[in-house]
């Protein structure tokens, strides 16, 4: 139930429920202004941004006027419509919040998980980003740009089916052999993303090469031969 008051869902249903309410019921004029303003202040108690609180009440108080013209309806269920799908696009989590989720994930279950950080010195990012691949879709990679022609990969790794050497593997036909990995276990390493941060990427730098002399566009020609299929059709670690 609260999951659902913090969806914009939340908002849609109760102003559609009032809207026919208000439209199909034989309402009095005291009652229906009373019902418009009781959902106009329940939406306004909503766990949403403000500005999608003050939207939807508004929303509600044309439904207050007896009569309402079918115009003024539309309209501001437009405008509902719009700012809540404005604030669904602007609540997608980025690469590393989504990190952070599936640690939430892992600890709430009492389920290990691995998180990997690869420090890839000569590697371009178009390349980098195409190393993502080799992950499943249960996984979370997240691609950094560093600067100085060094990308890195972090990512929060189920530890069902999983094989280390198989996920390395695959990711080195895109990184190269210069490349360092890192790799820490929740809990056993860290309880806390910042934690193991820290660790997997200081073993991945530690265990990185320097950048050669025209590494990037070794790199370049390694992503053009390369025949790793997409992402949608990842489904396993190992291999």
């Amino acid at each position: 139930m609260n999951q659902l008051l913090k969806t914009m869902r939340a908002d849609a249903l109760l102003w559609t429920a009032v809207a026919l309410t208000v439209s199909l019921a034989s309402l009095s004029s005291i009652s229906q202004i009373a019902l418009a303003v009781l959902a106009a202040v329940c939406v306004a108690c909503l766990p949403q941004p403000t500005y999608v609180r003050a939207a939807s009440a508004f929303a509600m108080l044309p439904l207050a006027i007896p009569d309402t013209p079918a115009w003024i309806l539309i309209a501001t269920g437009g405008l509902l419509a719009t700012v809540l799908a404005r604030s669904a696009a602007d609540a997608v989590p980025t690469p590393l919040e989504r990190i952070q989720r599936h640690l939430e994930w892992c600890r709430r279950r009492g389920e290990p998980a691995h998180l990997l950080w690869v420090h890839a010195p000569g590697v371009d990012r178009e390349t980098a980003a195409a190393a993502l691949e080799a992950f499943r879709i249960t996984d979370n990679p997240a691609l950094l740009h560093t600067g100085d022609e060094i990308e890195e990969i972090v990512a929060m790794v189920d530890d069902a089916n999983f094989e280390r050497s198989g996920l390395e593997r695959r990711l080195r036909t895109h990184v190269g052999e210069a490349a360092g990995f890192g790799w820490v276990t929740f809990p056993d390493d860290g309880v806390t993303l910042e934690s193991l941060f820290q660790l997997a990427r200081a073993a991945a730098v530690t265990s990185s090469q320097p950048i050669r002399p025209g590494a990037q566009l070794f790199a370049s020609f390694r992503r053009w031969g390369n025949t790793t299929p997409t992402r949608a059709a990842r489904s396993s670690n190992q291999g």
